[in-house]
C-alpha cells in the first residue's frame, strides 16, 4: 500500500515537472508598443487566441505603460527568460532587439519593416499589403489613374516609396512623391503637387500623419483640389477619403502566431517577412459621387463596407 502511494506521488511529481518544463520551454513574451491602440490590441488578442493554450504560456509588456521601458523590459527578459518574443509595433521591436540577439524575434504592425535592423533570427508579418496586390485593387477602382501623389518622410517610409515606384511601372502608373521634413510643409507641397496628379495616396507615415488635425487638413486640401484620396485605414474613409484597402488585423495576429509555432517546430520559412494574408476594403460612396468617379460591378462586389452620404 505504501509502495503504491509512493509510486502515485512520484508519477504525479513527474507529470508536474514535465508540465512546468514544457511551459517554460514554450514561454512567449508579447511586447506591445501601446495596448491603448485598438489595432495593436486586436492583433494581440488574435495572436493569443491562435496559440494553443495548453502548449504555450505568454506574458505581456506594454511599452507605453512604463516610465523606463528599456530597463523594465531588460529586467523582465532576464527574469522570465522567454523562449520567443513577439513585438507589436516598431517601438516594441526596436526595444526588444537590444536584449534578444540569441532568441527568435517575431514582429508585426511595424511601419515600413525594411528600415528595421533585421538579424538572422528575426521574422515577421508586414504592416503593409503586398504592393502588387494594392496596385491591382487600386487600378480596379481607379482605372483612369496615371499619376499618383504621395507625401512621405525619409525617416519612416523612404524604402516603401522606392518599392511602390518600381511596382507601379507595369501598371502604367507613376508615383510622384514629395519628401517632407516637417508637417508644416504639407500645405504648400500638396497644393503644388495635386494639380499635377490624378489622386493622392495617403500612406502610413507618422511624420506626415502626425495627428488627427494633420489628417483632416490633408483630406480638406484634396477635397478642395477635387482629387480622390486612397489610404490604408477605414477611419480616414469616414472622414472623407474615397477608398481604403487595409490588412485584416485578425489575420495578422493569427499569421504571427502560426509563424511562431512553425519556428518552434524548426520549420524555417522561405520568406523572412510575410505579407498579411487578408484585406478589408472600405469605400466612401459620397466621395465617389461628388467626384463623378465611375464604379464597376466588379469593384463594388469586392467592397466589405460602404460609407454612404450623410443624411441631410
Amino acid at each position: 500500500m505504501e509502495m503504491m502511494k509512493t509510486y502515485k506521488l512520484t508519477f504525479l511529481l513527474n507529470i508536474l515537472f514535465v508540465s512546468i518544463g514544457f511551459a517554460a520551454q514554450n514561454k512567449v513574451l508579447i511586447v506591445n508598443t501601446n495596448t491603448a491602440i485598438s489595432r495593436y490590441e486586436k492583433i494581440a488578442t488574435e495572436f493569443k487566441n491562435t496559440l494553443p493554450k495548453n502548449a504555450y504560456q505568454w506574458l505581456e509588456f506594454n511599452v507605453e505603460g512604463h516610465v523606463n521601458p528599456d530597463n523594465d523590459l531588460q529586467q523582465l527578459i532576464q527574469t522570465e527568460k522567454p523562449e520567443m518574443i513577439y513585438c507589436i509595433g516598431s517601438k516594441a521591436y526596436s526595444l526588444s532587439q537590444n536584449y534578444v540577439s540569441e532568441k527568435f524575434l517575431i514582429f508585426s504592425a511595424a511601419i515600413n519593416w525594411q528600415r528595421l535592423n533585421i538579424n538572422e533570427k528575426t521574422y515577421g508579418v508586414s504592416n503593409e499589403l503586398a504592393p502588387e496586390q494594392e496596385i491591382t485593387l487600386l487600378r480596379l477602382f481607379f482605372p483612369q489613374v496615371k499619376k499618383i501623389a504621395v507625401l512621405y518622410s525619409k525617416e519612416f517610409t523612404k524604402e516603401y516609396i522606392e518599392t511602390l515606384k518600381k511596382v507601379t511601372v507595369p501598371f502604367n502608373i507613376e508615383i510622384i512623391e514629395r519628401q517632407i521634413n516637417h508637417p508644416s510643409e504639407i500645405n504648400a507641397e500638396l497644393n503644388d503637387l495635386l494639380p499635377k496628379t490624378d489622386m493622392l495616396w495617403m500612406i502610413a507615415d507618422p511624420l506626415v500623419l502626425e495627428n488627427e488635425e494633420a489628417v483632416l487638413q490633408i483630406l480638406q486640401i484634396a477635397k478642395q483640389q477635387k482629387k480622390p484620396v486612397y489610404t490604408f485605414s477605414d477611419s480616414f474613409v469616414k472622414h472623407g477619403a474615397a477608398l481604403s484597402i487595409a490588412p485584416n488585423l485578425s489575420t495578422i495576429g493569427g499569421q504571427s502566431a502560426n509563424l511562431l509555432m512553425s519556428l518552434k517546430e524548426g520549420k524555417i520559412p522561405e520568406e523572412r517577412v510575410k505579407f498579411p494574408a487578408g484585406s478589408s476594403i472600405t469605400l466612401n460612396m459620397c466621395a465617389f459621387d461628388a467626384l463623378k468617379l465611375p464604379l464597376s460591378k466588379e469593384a463594388l462586389s469586392s467592397v466589405e463596407q460602404i460609407i454612404p452620404c450623410p443624411a441631410k
